[in-house]
């Protein structure tokens, strides 16, 4: 029983020394406006735990100044209030995707309405034991990456977006002058974005990394869009990726 106590105790004492900061408690903070007749305004905003206070204030206002474009100069209740003001509508929710092997990543989905509505995706990775943001050449080797896979996928779901608007254009029979030329703007500033696309904004799931690119255009014209979301299995990454996952 003796061994048995000390064998038992190794291996408690190992899984708690390999399980130790692995990974980040989380608590949200809420803000509603539905003061005003018709308005719907709403953001969700975590806060993040890891047993080091010092990382933990690092990480929390790195995670204030990215996703809420603050400066860390006002109370967190007076930043969102701000945030929300002026919209008819406003809606913004965090979700933790992954948190593990002491990191964490946040998926940020944002819709807000004013005089047009607009909405946009954007993903935020962080390391628990700096609490600083990683970038995607701090995951994977990224370069290599875009030439080998997500350029060529890139270019497919802009060459199908073209077309589709191309074809839109061609089969428009009642369209106008200005209509045509709102087709050659669409396919103008994809084509743009095509060019100029980087690999910036990327959020880690449990089995998997999803590359986000923005839509240019407001909802009312988002079926203008290519394809914004990549996703590739970490099993068929092993090439690439600088840590593991």
């Amino acid at each position: 029983m003796k061994y048995l106590a000390i064998i038992l105790t190794t291996i408690l004492l190992i899984f708690s020394f390999e399980s130790k900061g692995q990974s980040a408690e989380i608590t949200y903070t809420y803000y509603s406006d539905t003061s005003e007749v018709g308005m719907d305004r709403e953001i969700e905003f975590p806060i993040i735990f890891t047993e080091n206070s010092t990382i933990d204030s690092i990480l929390n206002k790195n995670i204030r100044r990215d996703i809420l474009f603050d400066t860390l100069t006002s109370p967190i209740d007076s930043v969102l209030s701000n945030m929300v003001s002026g919209a008819s509508s406003f809606y913004l929710v965090s979700k933790i995707t992954f948190n593990k092997k002491n990191i964490i990543s946040i998926l940020v989905t944002c819709e807000h309405c004013g005089g047009n509505c607009s909405d946009y995706q954007e993903a935020f990775v962080y390391s628990l034991d700096s609490g600083n943001r990683l970038f995607i050449s701090d995951v994977i080797d990224s370069s290599l990456f875009y030439r080998e896979v997500v350029k060529n996928d890139v270019n497919e779901q802009y060459r199908k977006s073209i077309k589709r608007i191309l074809n839109l254009k061609d089969s428009c029979d009642n369209c106008n002058e200005s209509d045509l030329d709102n087709f050659d703007f669409f396919i103008a500033k994809i084509t743009q974005q095509r060019n100029e696309f980087a690999i910036s904004s990327f959020c880690l799931y449990e089995d998997s990394i999803k590359i986000i690119d923005e839509c240019p255009f407001n909802r009312i014209d988002s079926n203008m869009c290519p394809e914004v979301e990549f996703i590739y299995k970490y099993t068929n990454l092993a090439k690439y990726l600088k840590i593991e996952l």
